[in-house]
This record gives C-alpha cells, sequence and structure tokens, in this order.
C-alpha cells in the first residue's frame, strides 16, 4: 500500500508555500534498489513520524538524491516555492544546495515550537494545522512578504516552462543580471539559469508521462532544446540516467514527487 496526498496552503501563505503533503506506506511494500528523489527548484520540511521521529530541512537539488528507503513510511512534507523560505529564515540558501539538515540547525524557532506537539498528533490534518498555524502567526507578527524581483523571476521562469533566456528574464524583471544572481544564490540556493534548466527538466518528464503516444522531436521542440544530445546531456545531469532508461525504469518516489504528480488530495494505492 502506498498513500501520497497534497493539501492547498492558507491563502496568507500562498506566496511562500506551494503545499503540504503526506506520504505513508505499509511495511509489505517493495522498493526498487535505489529510489531517486530529482531536482524540482523547491525546498522542504520533513517530517518523519516513523521510528526515527525527526525533522529535517531539504535544500534545492542540483542533481539527483539516490537513497534506499525501507519499511513502512510516515513522513508529513511542507514545500516552499524556490522564493518561498528565505523571507522566515533568512539563511543564505546556496549553503543549504544539495544537504539535508536537522531543523534546528537552521531554523531552531520552529523545531522548538513545534516541539512533541508535532510527533503527539495522531490525525494528519493535525499535523498539518501545526505547521501551518505557526507559519501565519510568524508572517503576521514580522509582515513577511517574499522579494519582489526574485518572486517574479520565478513566477516568469515556471509560467514560460524554463524556456527565457536570462537576458530576456532580467529585462521583463527590470534588475540587471548580477544582481539577479546575487539574490537567487542567497535566496534560492541556485543560479537564474540553472534553475531555467530544472523547471525546463520537469517539462520533459510530465510531457512523456502524461502522453499516451509521444515522439521525442516533439519533445525537443516542446521543451526547447536544440538538438536531441542537448537534451539528453541535461536528462543526465539531473536524473543520472538518459531519458529512455530513466522512463523505463520503475522507482515509485521519482513518479510522485515530480511536478505533473502535484495535485490537492491526489492520492494512489497500488
Amino acid at each position: 500500500m502506498l498513500l501520497y496526498r497534497e493539501f492547498d496552503p492558507h491563502v496568507a501563505l500562498r506566496c511562500f508555500v506551494k503545499c503540504y503533503w503526506i506520504w505513508q506506506t505499509d511495511s509489505t511494500h517493495r522498493w526498487g534498489t535505489q529510489e531517486k528523489i530529482l531536482p524540482d527548484g523547491c525546498t522542504e520540511l520533513l517530517f518523519d513520524f516513523g521510528e526515527a521521529k525527526r525533522s529535517q530541512m531539504a535544500g534545492q537539488l542540483s542533481s539527483a538524491f539516490e537513497f534506499q528507503p525501507s519499511g513502512a513510511i510516515n513522513l508529513l512534507g511542507v514545500r516552499f516555492h524556490a522564493h518561498g523560505i528565505f523571507p522566515f529564515l533568512h539563511l543564505p540558501l546556496l549553503e543549504m544546495t544539495d544537504r539535508v539538515v536537522a531543523l534546528h540547525e537552521v531554523w531552531n524557532s520552529l523545531s522548538k515550537e513545534l516541539g512533541p506537539r508535532m510527533f503527539e498528533a495522531s490525525e494528519d490534518r493535525r499535523k498539518i494545522d501545526l505547521v501551518e498555524d505557526l507559519l501565519l502567526t510568524m508572517v503576521g507578527k514580522r509582515d513577511l512578504r517574499p522579494d519582489t524581483h526574485v518572486k517574479n523571476a520565478v513566477e516568469c521562469i515556471v509560467s514560460n516552462e524554463g524556456q527565457i533566456s536570462i537576458e530576456e528574464l532580467t529585462r521583463q524583471i527590470g534588475l540587471g543580471r548580477r544582481q539577479l544572481e546575487r539574490k537567487f544564490a542567497l535566496q534560492v540556493g541556485v543560479s537564474p539559469k540553472l534553475y531555467t534548466r530544472i523547471i525546463r527538466f520537469q517539462k520533459i518528464i510530465n510531457l512523456v508521462q502524461k502522453a499516451e503516444d509521444y515522439e521525442w522531436p516533439d519533445v525537443l521542440v516542446d521543451c526547447g532544446y536544440y538538438d536531441q544530445s542537448h537534451l539528453i546531456r541535461d536528462f543526465k545531469a539531473f536524473s543520472g540516467r538518459t531519458p529512455s532508461d530513466y522512463f523505463n525504469a520503475d522507482e515509485t518516489m521519482a513518479r510522485l514527487f515530480q511536478l505533473g504528480k502535484r495535485k490537492t488530495y491526489f492520492y494512489n494505492t497500488f
């Protein structure tokens, strides 16, 4: 059995938080030899209600994160927009890229405030409410807002599905290239160029997995790649595999944790 659900955040948090998600399996679920989490342009808070009972923060990924899960899983995640977590933390997010660390090391106030209440809660909705109420309190007390330039740049890249040059991006948001790169390093954790590549990579996955039939020349055109070697080079950089190897593999987490599957209260059992 595998259960994955997503929940929309409160309206006052939607400029920061993309969604909350809950992922649960029982001990009978069969895992592959290696599972992957692919780069998606988001940072996350992770609360593990299994034997470990731990809270963590996961930074941006620049390549696939591989690990071998075992046994039952019971996780709650808070998925932030690329620009969404920095106003709460003011931590240089470049320092968090490709890292997963204990929450108290980077956000001790949140870790302390939640404390044992989080791990004593028995209902999924109650767990989400505890995190959300605390985030709402922080926003209200400190009048938190995302950096306008960074938020606009992230939204522009996403709306263009990664198919926008940095020159055009800076022109649209009214900020110089070097300034934008410094802001992204600080507030997002990856460069604007790398972020556009990640979003475009996610589009490839969505196109292929949603289509009943597809042709790679069409994917090249739709995703704005110059040629097949360019697409394969990016795909291997972010997944560690060629496109054909990836889509022939059976990796549960890679299927769930990608943009095309993220719908509120989406769930699947198999």
